[in-house]
């Protein structure tokens, strides 16, 4: 079966990591999940947006959704989330996709914060990818930089090339450091 037509926003991609990460989880625990690590402080998260998402991933046949006769408690009984096969095989597509991102920084953070449920040699060859692009896409800007007229352009026009270059860097810098610590974590 042909995935690529599946679309998973940012929001569906968050839930995918944690539904994974947990194996088996209700929409309420996803909720102090994302609460905790912070999630939507960089991938605009909101709680409304944690069920539509579930529905949705759901609806594209990457979740399944069992309802647990027995609870605890006041509410309704709760549903206990999990991935499906297709899910699984998405969430690794899609945390590549978001390592590799960049123009979409909160889908890079959504990348970084999925490494841990890919197999170590994969997540260090998507971030080696992705330190190949940015070496790439600096000496594209610093060459059209050149061709627009470097230094003879107005300063501001300079910045426009000048910020994009250093933001790039400090990936580079970044990926080196993260990937050190992540072939030495066991």
């Amino acid at each position: 079966m042909n995935y690529i037509d599946i679309k998973v926003s940012n929001v569906e991609l968050a839930l995918l990591e944690i539904i994974k990460e947990k194996n088996e989880t209700t929409g309420y625990e996803i909720k102090k999940i994302l609460k905790e690590r912070g999630y939507q402080n960089w991938a605009n998260i909101g709680k409304t947006s944690i069920y539509i998402g579930i529905k949705k991933l759901k609806n594209k046949g990457l979740v399944k959704i069992k309802t647990i006769k027995k609870k605890e408690g006041k509410g309704p009984l709760p549903n206990k989330i999990s991935l499906t096969k297709k899910g699984e095989k998405i969430l690794l597509e899609e945390i590549k996709k978001a390592l590799l991102s960049q123009k979409n920084l909160p889908l890079y953070y959504l990348g970084i914060a999925g490494i841990r449920l890919i197999k170590k040699e994969t997540a260090l060859k998507f971030l080696e990818q992705r330190k190949n692009i940015n070496y790439k896409t600096i000496e594209r800007l610093k060459k059209l930089f050149k061709k627009q007229g470097g230094e003879n352009m107005p300063l501001e026009a300079q910045g426009l090339f000048e910020h994009p270059i250093l933001l790039i860097q400090s990936d580079i810098k970044f990926i080196e450091r993260f990937s050190k610590k992540l072939q030495n974590n066991n």
